[in-house]
């Protein structure tokens, strides 16, 4: 409660700590978060503090917070009763059935509200109405915070959107991170079931690190909204580095300037796969990642060490940059794009370096057998500087269909990409057949030692594969577990105790459970493995669920 000393027995309420406990929290401080759920919507006004969970415990942010009308309303009444006003505040929004409505004063459980927001229509309801808090999960407006080691989520089930309203999720959702300060870090977080997963259009120097953001999303008039990042940037870099993107209803990460700038990001280690998968639709995916802009100025995005991947038989694209308009210069360089209609596409640059990337095309996709290509380029009006070099191209699909590489002028052979143009690629290798064996990529986290991602491409469908994880940063004697990402509420799939001498673990490829998005059919989605796996290594001590 707000009137407690901030110690484990008179803790804060967590809006009363978020909002700096009265003067009490400064900066270099550490606010620990008691295991459990906290239900509501949250701002986050500190400065220099870091917050997280307790040690061996988890903490849960719920955006999915309810109650009900004490008495009936008329549609012009401006004080409302609710049964309980707890967690709401001047500025909260609420929604009652199809109106929404923004709380001015509250006085016990009487609330001054303004009616009909959002060009809702203001209409009359019953005592007893359901009432839904709205708005982001959690909101930051603070600067120099480091926010660490717990989950964020809504749990209402209510994900489609009646009428279509596709700029707002049903019973306004809310984002899962809204950042609106500046050099806010945001650390091995757990982003899911929102409405997108982090939302950065304004903040400055952000750094996003280490989350696992999935099964954000929801529908509006038959379409699948929502991304597991959006993002723009006027000022200053804004860094996304070894996040893991999947299962989101619409693209893995959408960096495109709708009312500003996408100027200065780095898109670092980040993996996107099975984006779009909740549509239930045979084949049918969406992008990993996207970089552009509708307005403003698109300028200085480097995309480097990230992995895309896409089922056999799916379409989707792996990293798409740019896709009108003139864009400034971008490096895309070390990246693993597998699968999908397409790995990489560049439009409209003023100068780029494509290097030492590897693409893929597998088996070809449902309903698009003639638009099927390793990589697109489209140039735009005078590049300044382009450097196409030492990418590792690879046609695995079956039968007798070709893979092409395909420029403006249409689908073109590999040896026709190399003869349009004679200053790509000189050191590129070009190869036909399936993908064999195991292709594995061990991130250690730079926040927390023991900590790591594992990603791997098992071609060969086996039921092991062998990971060296010496440089995760694990002890002798302690405690660590394996925790396949896509069955993220299931336990984990390997547990054991480091031993320096043997750092090379099998890592089981052959868990079928998968963790679904609150609200949606179960049966449209599917699993990745055993083809392509991605898990969390951690010391067991360590926060988790």
């Amino acid at each position: 409660m707000a009137s407690g000393n901030g110690t484990p027995d008179a803790p804060w309420s967590l809006a009363f700590a978020l909002s700096g406990a009265g003067g009490a929290l400064h900066a270099g401080d550490t606010l620990l978060l008691r295991g459990g759920t906290y239900l509501g919507k949250y701002l986050a006004s500190l400065s220099g503090v870091t917050v997280r969970s307790a040690p061996g415990e988890w903490a849960v942010i719920d955006g999915f917070r309810i109650t009900t009308l004490a008495a009936a309303i008329t549609a012009t009444q401006t004080s409302i009763t609710v049964v309980d006003s707890g967690g709401l505040k001047p500025a909260s929004a609420l929604v009652i059935e199809d109106e929404w409505i923004s709380v001015q004063t509250v006085t016990g459980n009487v609330l001054g509200v303004v009616r009909g927001q959002g060009g809702k229509l203001k209409a009359p309801h019953t005592a007893g109405t359901l009432v839904v808090h709205g708005g982001n999960q959690l909101q930051v407006t603070g600067s120099d915070n480091t926010f660490r080691d717990f989950e964020i989520r809504n749990s209402d089930p209510v994900r489609t959107q009646v009428p279509p309203d596709a700029q707002s999720a049903p019973r306004l959702r809310g984002e899962g991170i809204f950042q609106l300060g500046s050099r806010n870090k945001f650390v091995n977080l757990v982003i899911r079931d929102c409405q997108d997963g982090l939302f950065d259009a304004h903040g400055v120097d952000t750094e996003f690190y280490g989350c696992l953001v999935f099964n954000n999303g929801y529908v509006a008039g038959g379409t699948y909204n929502g991304h597991g990042g959006y993002y723009e940037n006027q000022a200053g870099l804004k860094k996304i580095r070894d996040c893991l993107f999947w299962n989101n209803c619409s693209m893995g990460t959408k960096a495109v300037g709708q009312t500003g700038n996408t100027i200065n990001l780095l898109f670092d280690g980040c993996v996107f796969w099975n984006n779009g998968s909740e549509r239930g639709l045979p084949g049918q995916r969406h992008r990993g990642l996207l970089v552009g802009a509708n307005n403003g100025v698109c300028d200085q995005v480097t995309v480097r060490d990230c992995l895309t991947y896409a089922p056999p038989g799916c379409n989707g694209a792996g990293i798409t940059m740019g896709f009108s308009g003139q864009n400034g210069a971008c490096v895309v360089t070390g990246n693993r794009c597998y699968g999908g209609t397409e790995t990489i596409a560049l439009a409209n640059w003023a100068s780029f370096q494509v290097t030492g990337n590897r693409l893929a095309i597998t088996e070809r996709a449902v309903g698009n057998n003639s638009n099927l290509g390793l990589v697109f380029l489209q140039r735009g009006a005078a590049p300044v500087s382009e450097v196409w070099e030492g990418t590792a191209y690879r046609n695995a699909t079956v039968g007798d269909r070709k893979a092409y590489s395909y420029t403006i002028a249409g689908l073109r052979s590999f040896a026709e990409w190399k003869a349009d143009h004679p200053s790509f690629d000189a050191a590129a290798t070009y190869q036909a057949g399936p993908l064999t064996g195991a292709e594995v990529i061990v991130q250690p986290n730079a926040y927390e030692a023991g900590r790591a991602h594992v990603i791997i491409y098992n071609w060969d469908s086996a039921r092991t594969v062998n990971a060296d994880l010496s440089g995760i940063g694990l002890t002798n004697g302690q405690r660590y577990e394996v925790r396949n990402v896509q069955n993220y509420d299931a336990p984990p799939v390997f547990t054991g105790i480091w031993d320096s001498a043997k750092p090379v673990v099998a890592i089981p490829m052959t868990d079928a459970g998968l963790t679904f998005p609150v609200g949606f059919e179960a049966a449209a989605m599917t699993t990745c493995l055993p083809r392509f796996g991605v898990f969390v290594v951690s010391p067991a001590a360590a926060p988790c669920p």
